[in-house]
């Protein structure tokens, strides 16, 4: 092996490990003469021609299997719990497959294709310390093997940033954000539809840190660049007017934020039909800013046609159905109909925690959202033990500062109080920052 070589190693039983290669012949010691000064000599060890065509083998067999992942393995799970069955038994198989870096880059770019698929698999199962870990290794590939500035580079940016947003990590997020859209705006164009797209993340973070002048250009341009480069009627220009109307919304503007509300709908309507999801996500958002208004009148009917749609086409048993089972569970509790809200509360976080998990966010969301509405049943001893679930789940996954989890607080504080424990709600509330209005 040469020196210092060799004597660096011996220490770690290169001697013992050649020697035992060498007596079942898998490998041979040599000693190569330089070309260039004949005296110059080096010890080397030869593979015999079976190991090497074993090893060529090998590696064939793991692009073949890249290649096949990448085929099997489901994209964008995020947000589809109905593709989590076919991830979780490929994501052991990825993982090892990937574990090792290969020498070709086109094998190398699809481990970082099939890592962040399996990011988004854990992201979508709030697994998000897993996600975060396959999200930046992802990242590192594309930055090497494509370079800071290409567009799969900005895409795996976003994905990042959007996980640190989902775990209240705004300020860890928003640099994230920034660069991905410097990428896309130099690399791809002002105009690009992928640039509109970084522009909305961009935007929606900026509005849920309150920076809402400074979030609604960047809606403003997204729309304008949507509606140039796809069309006026295409589904991405009407997920931009849903943000913008919003925006508007949080800025105060129910007249403004209405009509933009009702044109996202009309084009999910006409361009994907009446019973599309994402027609029920319109109808859902419209219902949500009438509700602002206090106008339960007409948000009702809009969240019973929600339902209907998810039930029919996504089942009596998905995430999203359980989302319109709560908000009409959210209205009949505004109207003061808290009986009839209980049953789809209660339906809604049985669905949640057989298709999310028990210890998702979202599931834990919707045992706050049981627990506030037995406190206003007068069950407070029922609302404390859901609340200090939700707040326990919220905490492990979100950490102490997210808004979900200082929610779980508030509602846990006011049973605490209800029950007459006025001193644990005092230590709770000081604990977790909040004040005496429930979030």
């Amino acid at each position: 092996m040469g020196e210092p070589l060799a004597t660096a190693l011996a220490a770690d039983g290169l001697d013992e490990a050649v020697a035992a290669l060498r007596d079942f012949a898998l490998i041979d010691c040599e000693t190569i003469t330089s070309d260039r000064d004949p005296v110059a000599e080096t010890d080397a060890i030869r593979l015999h021609r079976l190991v090497r065509e074993v090893a060529a083998v090998r590696r064939d067999v793991r692009r073949a299997l890249v290649a096949a992942l990448a085929v099997a393995f489901p994209d964008n799970a995020i947000n589809n719990p109905a593709l989590w069955q076919r991830c979780a038994p490929l994501t052991p198989h990825l993982l090892a497959i990937c574990e090792t870096e290969f020498a070709d880059a086109e094998s190398r770019l699809q481990c970082g294709v099939l890592l962040q698929r399996a990011g988004s698999f854990f992201h979508g199962c709030a697994a998000y310390g897993v996600a975060r870990r396959l999200y930046e290794r992802a990242l590192a590939i594309r930055e090497k093997v494509l370079g800071p500035e290409h567009p799969d580079t900005a895409e795996s940016l976003s994905d990042l940033a959007f996980l640190h947003q989902a775990q209240g990590d705004l300020a860890g997020a928003q640099p994230l954000y920034e660069r991905a859209l410097a990428i896309r705006e130099k690399v791809l164009g002002p105009e690009h539809p992928d640039t509109a797209q970084s522009l909305n993340n961009l935007g929606f973070l900026l509005q849920a840190q309150g920076e809402y002048a400074g979030a609604r250009p960047l809606y403003e341009r997204a729309l304008a660049i949507r509606e140039k480069m796809l069309g006026p009627e295409h589904p991405h220009t009407a997920t931009s007017l849903t943000d913008l109307a919003a925006l508007l919304q949080a800025q105060g503007d129910p007249p403004g934020a209405r009509p933009l509300a009702e044109r996202a709908l009309a084009i999910h309507e006409k361009v994907l039909g009446p019973e599309h999801p994402h027609t029920a996500t319109s109808l859902n958002n419209l219902a949500a800013l009438l509700d602002e208004q206090g106008n339960f009148v007409e948000s009702r009917p809009l969240k019973v046609r929600a339902l209907a749609i998810r039930e029919k086409v996504l089942g009596p048993e998905h995430a999203d159905t359980a989302a319109s089972i709560n908000n009409l569970a959210f209205l009949l509790q505004a109207q003061g109909d808290l009986a009839e809200a209980r049953p789809l509360y209660e339906r809604a976080l049985a669905i949640w925690e057989k298709t999310l998990g028990g210890e998702h966010p979202i599931t834990n969301r919707g045992r706050r959202n049981l627990a506030r509405l037995l406190l206003a049943m007068q069950q407070p001893a029922e609302a404390l033990a859901l609340g200090e679930t939700a707040l326990a789940g919220h905490e492990k996954v979100l950490g102490s500062n997210h808004a979900w989890t200082k929610g779980s607080a508030s509602t846990t504080v006011d049973a605490l109080e209800a029950l007459g424990h006025s001193d644990e709600a005092s230590a709770l509330r000081a604990r977790y920052s909040i004040g005496g209005t429930s979030l």
